[in-house]
């Protein structure tokens, strides 16, 4: 196993990452500098979008473009006008909530997730974006969304809440986009750190980021941790199988200083894990 730093790819504050089988390349964002930035393994170049506010997650369109969750709601952006047109406001009663972790579903629909920036409260919510536009909350309470994630057979949906060192499992139902009988799946308090980004390989087992920790933690179907990688950078954000061969683990990072949390020399950086013995499912893309 080897683990690389990318030289060509930094954020401030790096999230989101997903690999598009289709072109080949990398896609994550860097918050608080309001960008998408896409990158090219194979040229070694990154490219950026600006987007205009500040950008918590985003997923590819079936039909060209992206999803995004941006302060003001999800939009839909276009990379070749660069525009953002606003689909729905999911926290119109709360301007101080911002939208953070999202990903596709199986079904196609964007998740997505609200949080308050200070990050103290159970304020936050998940919610699932339909192709009409609307948005049914999935599950209040939250924190600090993160961990998001679905099983193989897209039944079941993982989420955490890493104020609590927490993820979850729940029931999900891939017609409906409702989810039922969650319960807790992992801690991570004893890892040093708190779950952040995620993905699930092809045998079901959920990889999750852990921040503060320098690690990708690997727990199994249960919930039974059974791998740990480490990293040079303690403040790893989320993950991503990519690769040809969706045998690549693609991990991105944050600068703890733009939060006032310390330093790190090699934050906001993003990472590739090679000859790991796993295989990743690829990102759904969304019908929206």
């Amino acid at each position: 196993m080897t683990v690389t730093m990318i030289e060509s790819f930094r954020c401030g504050i790096g999230e989101g990452v997903l690999w598009d089988e289709r072109e080949q390349r990398v896609y994550a964002v860097d918050i608080l500098a309001r960008q998408i930035v896409r990158y090219d393994p194979i040229a070694g170049s990154a490219e950026r979008f600006d987007v205009g506010e500040i950008i918590g997650s985003m997923a590819l369109r079936e039909t060209g473009g992206a999803v995004l969750g941006l302060a003001t709601g999800v939009s839909l952006f276009d990379f070749d006008s660069g525009e953002a047109r606003l689909l729905v406001d999911v926290e119109p009663e709360d301007r101080s909530l911002l939208l953070t972790e999202g990903k596709a579903d199986p079904a196609g629909r964007f998740v997505v997730s609200s949080f308050a920036m200070a990050m103290r409260e159970p304020v936050g919510s998940f919610f699932a974006i339909g192709r009409d536009g609307g948005a049914t909350r999935l599950r209040g309470g939250v924190t600090v969304p993160n961990g998001l994630a679905w099983s193989p057979d897209g039944k079941t949906i993982y989420f955490a809440d890493s104020a609590r060192n927490a993820v979850f499992a729940a029931d999900y139902d891939l017609e409906r986009g409702l989810l039922s009988n969650e319960r807790l799946f992992a801690e991570t308090a004893a890892l040093g750190g708190i779950p952040d980004g995620a993905t699930v390989d092809s045998e079901g087992n959920y990889w999750v980021t852990i921040c503060q920790a320098g690690q990708v933690a690997c727990f199994d179907d249960r919930g039974k941790l059974v791998r740990s990688i480490e990293l040079p950078c303690k403040w790893v954000s989320s993950l991503a199988f990519g690769g040809a061969g969706l045998d690549r683990l693609f991990v991105t990072s944050l600068d703890p200083s733009l939060m006032n949390m310390g330093s790190d020399p090699l934050g906001g950086h993003m990472f590739v894990i090679d000859e790991i013995d796993a295989t990743g499912l690829g990102a759904t893309r969304t019908l929206l």
